[in-house]
């Protein structure tokens, strides 16, 4: 089993799109996959359908003790399941920073349904210290998203650098399990030129797979669906698989 936290500090690079599709490619290649909305904006929760402020529980009642995990869960399909996210999140953050060993509440929640899946993936909020440092340390492996630009390697030095620090501190086992290059527009020379960029700079920790700007991916979250349930046959769907793929062989090998 292993819990993998999408994160960045920097908005608009794709990371909810990214934890939402690769959660639902990991449960098509055959896996028990549970994806964890840890982001006041609650992205995640409205992309596959469920109405934040309609929840009477939520990540946010399990983190404050008043839930168990298992209890706030909703099923999407037999083998993929989501923790819901409510905008009240944003005020547990203030209540679970004062906690003692703050940063592991998120850990320590999550040991209620660890052995029930193969996958967890934490949808991280971009700038809410203590939700991001609880999911960084509840993960084993991270997942940087990033757009194909300048700014974003920038973005990425320090990112990797907090993690580092994290783990100096023991505040957290996790490692960068690979660096996502999304929205890739390939009729644009810069992009090409920023992939190269990246890819020197980061060489093997860059994912091999590049997510390729789609419009069925921006679709499908106004319909409640995953990319796999409103179009399987789109570049979007043969991406975020070739992801997962990868995702697993890394995984694996990590083992």
């Amino acid at each position: 089993m292993r819990v993998i936290a999408i994160s960045n500090q920097k908005g608009g690079v794709g990371k909810t799109t990214t934890t939402v599709n690769l959660a639902a490619a990991l449960e098509k290649n055959c896996n028990r996959v549970l994806l964890v909305d840890f982001d006041p904006q609650a992205n995640a929760t409205l992309h596959l359908g469920i109405q934040p402020n309609s929840l009477e529980s939520s990540v946010n009642e399990a983190m404050l003790g008043r839930r168990t995990f298992s209890a706030i869960i909703q099923p999407i399909s037999e083998k993929l399941h989501i923790a819901p996210a409510h905008p009240r999140l944003a005020q547990g953050a203030q209540a679970i920073s004062a906690m003692p060993e703050s940063h592991t509440q998120l850990s320590y929640r999550l040991d209620d349904v660890k052995g029930n899946y193969d996958y967890i993936l934490i949808d991280c909020p971009p700038s809410v210290y203590a939700l991001s440092e609880n999911a960084i340390a509840a993960a084993d492996d991270v997942i940087v998203p990033v757009n194909a630009d300048y700014l974003s390697l920038e973005g990425l030095g320090r990112f990797r650098a907090d993690i580092d620090a994290m783990r100096q501190a023991k505040k957290t086992h996790a490692k960068l399990l690979g660096v996502l290059i999304t929205v890739v527009d390939q009729r644009k020379g810069i992009t090409a030129q920023s992939i190269d960029l990246i890819r020197q700079h980061f060489k093997k920790l860059v994912f091999k797979t590049e997510i390729r700007i789609n419009v069925k991916l921006e679709e499908a979250p106004s319909f409640g669906q995953h990319i796999f349930d409103y179009d399987p046959s789109s570049i979007g769907a043969t991406c975020y698989n070739q992801l997962a793929k990868e995702v697993i062989r890394l995984c694996q090998k990590a083992n």
